[in-house]
């Protein structure tokens, strides 16, 4: 979930960009985000320390800053879908 999410703050559709980025964190390591980390103590590094995940090794750069951007601390600074859209296509396009 995302800070706001944790928080019990307003979302919008950038807590789901959160979530995208957690999902293609999954997707590139094949493995549960957190994994043994029970969710209070998942919600304190989040919201409290600022983690994210680790960006995993051999990560594409554009899709490490993709990640990187979606778990932006600050919803507004997040990218939208159309923005995440775009930048997929250019990988594919690129050949990256």
């Amino acid at each position: 979930m995302s800070p706001e999410i944790i928080q019990s703050k307003p979302a919008n559709q950038s807590a789901d960009v959160w979530s995208y980025g957690v999902v293609l964190w999954e997707l590139i390591t094949g493995e549960v985000p957190f994994k043994g980390i029970d969710e209070f103590q998942i919600a304190s590094l989040v919201v409290e320390k600022g983690y994210r995940l680790p960006i995993p090794n051999g990560c594409p750069p554009v899709m490490a800053t993709l990640m990187q951007l979606c778990w932006h601390a600050e919803p507004k600074l997040r990218p939208t879908f159309k923005q995440i859209l775009t930048t997929l296509d250019q990988i594919d396009v690129d050949g990256n």
